[in-house]
């Protein structure tokens, strides 16, 4: 924390930047746990609402950047303002925005705010199949096409690919 090299850089999910060359971590990394409550309960809609603010203003300063995408996506998802969330998810699709560790989560947002604004299954069909195809590990993409297959009465698909979802 003293070291001049280290230093964060973003307003929202701040990165760590070590101008010396590769940062790298040591063995006793592996032994730290960390309780990350930014996202309780009881904080979140302030958070989101705070979150969103400092990207409108840092995007207002220096205009929208790909990696802005991301964070704004989810920033309207859980503000329930899905048409927003579904513009800014496919932009960081588009720009294929990775966030390591999390590079589901874009399909995930985008899946869910189709679905919670009440799209035809015909639009949202056609993501839940690309995201099961770059994600086939991940039963939720399966549990989504299962579903969808509910709301189609198309109750013989719906359960093999609920059961499919279970049984991973």
């Amino acid at each position: 924390r003293h070291d001049p090299r280290i230093f964060f850089i973003g307003a929202v999910h701040e990165n760590i930047i070590f101008d010396g060359g590769l940062l790298k971590t040591t063995p006793a990394m592996a032994f730290i746990e960390i309780y990350h409550t930014g996202y309780s309960s009881s904080i979140v809609q302030q958070k989101l609402e705070r979150n969103l603010m400092i990207l409108l203003d840092n995007i207002e300063k220096r205009g929208e950047i790909p990696s802005d995408y991301l964070y704004l996506a989810d920033c309207y998802y859980g503000l329930k303002e899905y048409e927003k969330a579904i513009y800014y998810a496919r932009k960081s699709i588009e720009e294929n925005i990775i966030s390591i560790g999390q590079e589901s989560t874009i399909y995930r947002r985008l899946i869910d705010s189709l679905v919670l604004s009440g799209k035809d299954v015909d639009e949202v069909l056609p993501i839940i199949e690309i995201a099961n195809a770059k994600f086939p590990q991940m039963p939720e993409f399966i549990w989504n096409k299962g579903e969808m297959f509910f709301q189609q009465k198309k109750y013989a698909e719906a359960e093999m690919f609920l059961k499919k979802a279970v049984d991973m």
